[in-house]
C-alpha cells in the first residue's frame, strides 16, 4: 500500500547577476553571491527549513509549512536590498510520498521554472501555496495572469509578492526567527465539547470507534477515521477512512482527504464522511494559536 501524500513547499532563490557585478565588480561577485548563500542557508535553518542546493548562482530550499516559507523567502530579499542586491525567487507548494525515489524533484522543478519567471526583488508562488499561507501573509500576495510553471492544474495559479522598488522592504523587520519557533497549540470544538492538543500530545484519534479521543457518529464515518499527530512545527491531519475528511479553511475553501494528510493551518472546519454530514458530532472546528489556555 503506498504511504500517504506528504505536502511541503520547496523554495528557489536566484541572485540577479547583473546587480551582483554593479555592487562589487566581476571580481568579487562569486564571493559576494558565497556570502549571500552562506546567510541565506542560516535564514532558512532558522525558519525551520532544510537546505537541498547551494551553488554560487541558485539555492533551493525546502520546508514542511507553507507560512515557514514565504517567511524565509521574504527574508532573504530584504537581506539581498540592505545588501544593495536584488534576488529572484519561486515557491511551490505540492505532494510528495515518502516511498518515491527521487521525492521532491517534481516539487523543485516547479519551484525553478517559476523562479526563473520572477523578476529582480519578486517572489512567485504555484501549487496549493496561498491556501496555506496565513492570512497576514495571503493578503500581501496579488494575483497574476499567466502560468509561468507551465502546470495546466487549476490550483497552479500564479501569485505573488508586490514588486519591491528602491530601498522598499517587505514587511520591514517584524518577521523574526523567534516568532516562528513559539509553539503553536490546536484548539478543537465538537458540539459542546472543547479538546486542546499541545506541540507534545502525540497522535489524536478520531473515529466512531469507541477508544478514540474523538468519537463520531456517523454511518459514513470509519472506525478509525483520522488521527492528527501532533508535532513540534505542525499538525498534521491523517484520513484514513473510506468515505474521506474535508477541510474548509478559513476562507472557505473546502479540499478532500482521501487517505492523504495536510498540515492544519489558521482555523477552519472538518467533516468526517460527507461534506454535509447530518450529525454535528461529525463536524469539527479547530484553529491553531499560538497562546496556551489558562
Amino acid at each position: 500500500m503506498p504511504s500517504p501524500k506528504q505536502y511541503c513547499a520547496i523554495l528557489c532563490i536566484e541572485l540577479c547577476n547583473d546587480r551582483v557585478h554593479a555592487a562589487a565588480g566581476m571580481d568579487s561577485a562569486r564571493q559576494v553571491a558565497l556570502d549571500f548563500f552562506a546567510a541565506t542557508a542560516e535564514t532558512v535553518t532558522r525558519f525551520k527549513g532544510t537546505t537541498l542546493r547551494s551553488e554560487p548562482s541558485s539555492f533551493a530550499a525546502r520546508f514542511t509549512l507553507a507560512d515557514s516559507a514565504f517567511s524565509a523567502a521574504m527574508k532573504v530579499l530584504n537581506t539581498a536590498l540592505r545588501q544593495g542586491l536584488q534576488a529572484r525567487v519561486g515557491m511551490h507548494y505540492g505532494a510528495t510520498r515518502d516511498d518515491d525515489i527521487r521525492p521532491y524533484d517534481y516539487i523543485a522543478g516547479k519551484a525553478g521554472r517559476t523562479c526563473d519567471s520572477a523578476g529582480p526583488g519578486e517572489l512567485l508562488l504555484t501549487g496549493r501555496t496561498l491556501p496555506y499561507l496565513c492570512g497576514h501573509f495571503r493578503d500581501q500576495c496579488v494575483r497574476l495572469q499567466g502560468n509561468p510553471s507551465g502546470s495546466k492544474a487549476p490550483e497552479s495559479a500564479i501569485y505573488a509578492y508586490k514588486k519591491l522598488a528602491g530601498d522598499q522592504t517587505l514587511l520591514g523587520d517584524d518577521i523574526h526567527a523567534d516568532t516562528c519557533a513559539e509553539p503553536r497549540y490546536l484548539f478543537l470544538t465538537q458540539g459542546d465539547r472543547e479538546f486542546f492538543v499541545s506541540p507534545d500530545s502525540g497522535k489524536l484519534l478520531i473515529g466512531r470507534a469507541p477508544d478514540c479521543h474523538i468519537v463520531l457518529q456517523g454511518n459514513r464515518c470509519s472506525r478509525n477515521h483520522a488521527l492528527i499527530d501532533a508535532g513540534k512545527d505542525n499538525y498534521l491531519l491523517l484520513d484514513q477512512s473510506t468515505n474521506g475528511t474535508y477541510v474548509e479553511n478559513q476562507y472557505s475553501e473546502v479540499f478532500a482527504l482521501s487517505r492523504q494528510s495536510t498540515n492544519l493551518l489558521g482555523s477552519g472546519k472538518l467533516f468526517f464522511g460527507d461534506k454535509s454530514p447530518e450529525n454535528v458530532e461529525d463536524i469539527i472546528e479547530y484553529q491553531i494559536s499560538t497562546g496556551a489556555p489558562d
